[in-house]
Formats: C-alpha cells, structure tokens, sequence
C-alpha cells in the first residue's frame, strides 16, 4: 500500500530528462533545429529552405550537442563556420554578435592592394565609420580602391591630427 507518493516519484523519474530546457544552450539547440526543420519558422526560408540541416547526432540529441559543443558562452551564439554546411561539431563554434555580422552571406568584399576584407573590417582598417565607407562607395560613387585609399576624412567628425 502507498499514499501515492511512490507513483508521483516514479512518473517525475520516468518524465525527467536532462533538466536543461530553460538554459540558453538548450533553446540554442532547439532553435537550430526549427530553423532547419519547421517550414513555418521565420529563419526556415535562410536555413532549412536552403538545404541547411543537423547532423543525426545532434538532431536526436541534446546531450550529443552539448558534449560537442559545452555550455554556450554568455554573449555568444552558435555559428557555422561555412555557410553552406550543415550544423555539426567540425562546421560550428560560439560566435560573438560581431564575428556573426563579419561572416554573413551578405556582406560585400573588396581587395585593396592584395588585401580582401568587407566593409567593416576596411573602415577598422583605416580608422573611419562603416557608414562613411559605405556613403564612399554607394551615395558618392567611388571605387572601393578610392575610397579605401582616401583613409580618414580630413574634415569634419573624422578629421585626425597630422
């Protein structure tokens, strides 16, 4: 005979998982496999769409990507290494907001004296904005080589001490 106590453990023992679901590198996993599961997911059409998929192991695991990839990092998210493969352990790292922005499929390159970064990394390169570079080339109409070479404005907010 039992008050009921036993079932109750029993059935909390047989539903308990890995006790994860609330972390952020669970809903990390979680929002990976929507992205390249769920056709109705917003991001489906840039991932799964695409031909983007899980690798069997972390699709059927959360414990197999966790073992793969460890705790997500605070201020990192997941991030392929290669656009065009799919999530597994050798195509992912933790990637800061920046490193995500710098690896976009979107981003434009452009090659300056031997030299190929994207707008970001030239306009760090030569101490200006990414606006103003971007302005350079798009509003003002000039090469990418031109306005690389100009470097810093020598007016204005950007003027820099000679």
């Amino acid at each position: 005979m039992s008050c009921g106590c036993l079932n109750s453990e029993t059935t909390t023992a047989r539903n308990k998982t890995h006790g994860w679901s609330k972390a952020e590198t669970y809903k990390t996993w979680a929002g990976m496999k929507a992205r390249c599961n769920n056709p109705s997911e917003p991001r489906y059409v840039n991932y799964g769409g695409r031909g983007i998929g899980v690798c069997d192991e972390w699709q059927n695991s959360f414990e197999r990507f966790l073992a793969d990839m460890g705790e997500r990092p605070d201020g990192k998210t997941l991030e392929r290494l290669d656009d065009d493969r799919p999530y597994n352990a050798v195509s992912c790292t933790w990637a800061t907001p920046t490193e995500q922005a710098n690896d976009r499929r979107s981003n434009r390159y452009f090659t300056h004296h031997g030299a190929t970064d994207n707008l970001t990394g030239w306009a760090a390169r030569i101490g200006i904005s990414h606006c103003l570079l971007s302005a350079r080339i798009g509003r003002l109409g000039m090469s990418s080589d031109a306005a690389i070479a100009l470097g810093p404005a020598k007016y204005g907010r950007n003027k820099k001490a000679a």
